[in-house]
């Protein structure tokens, strides 16, 4: 960060998590990131084991090599199923856009539609929300600030077909159900008793290397 500013480069991010930051951050400053936002919400799909019941002491690699939405490297998966991924993120998202770790808090999103999201000062929430494809930020990155057609397939009316929940985890790994102020209709952020929800949409798996 230090050689960009010094060049005065701009960073345009290309996984998901960071790519979905900085497109609802399109018309803010850099460097004046902190000075506008309330906090950030890292999406997290919550790995193979964000379903299982029970101690995790007897869980084979095998199991652990399974995710539920992406087919990875080994490495990545493993690291996505004890969530080890999310804190290398969250590092990544606080040097990447100056701010406070305090700032940025994990979701736990299994269907991965919703690739992150950021709320202002002012009580606003802007998300970016697509299916769980590389080929979107990727595109993205080569060809900002414009946009060009995609490759990857628009959400479109499916966005309601099936309920996706997002669940916000405190710094302990406990679930907690506080948070967005709720909404009515299903196309709004809403909370549950549980946790968030956030629109509707059905889960898909798709492949890229690094999640």
């Amino acid at each position: 960060m230090k050689e960009a500013e010094r060049w005065q480069a701009r960073i345009i991010p290309v996984d998901s998590e960071p790519s979905a930051i900085f497109q609802c951050l399109a018309g803010v400053k850099p460097g004046g990131y902190d000075a506008v936002l309330s906090r950030v919400f890292l999406t997290a799909s919550g790995g193979p084991f964000y379903a299982h019941k029970g101690s995790l002491d007897k869980v084979a690699p095998a199991q652990a090599l399974k995710h539920p939405r992406w087919s990875m490297g080994p490495k990545i998966t493993v690291d996505s199923s004890t969530l080890m991924n999310k804190g290398l993120e969250a590092i990544e998202i606080q040097n990447l856009f100056g701010l406070p770790i305090s700032k940025v808090q994990v979701l736990i999103h299994p269907q991965s539609v919703v690739h992150s999201g950021v709320e202002f000062k002012d009580g606003s929430v802007l998300a970016q929300l697509s299916w769980p494809d590389m080929k979107l930020p990727i595109q993205y990155a080569l060809t900002w600030p414009d946009r060009a057609p995609s490759l990857a397939e628009p959400l479109g009316g499916k966005v309601h077909s099936r309920e996706t929940a997002v669940h916000r985890h405190s710094r302990d790994g406990r679930e907690d159900p506080g948070g967005l102020p709720r909404r009515r209709g299903p196309d709004h952020l809403r909370r549950g008793r549980r946790g968030r929800r956030v629109g509707q949409a059905e889960g898909r798996r798709h492949s890229f290397p690094y999640r």
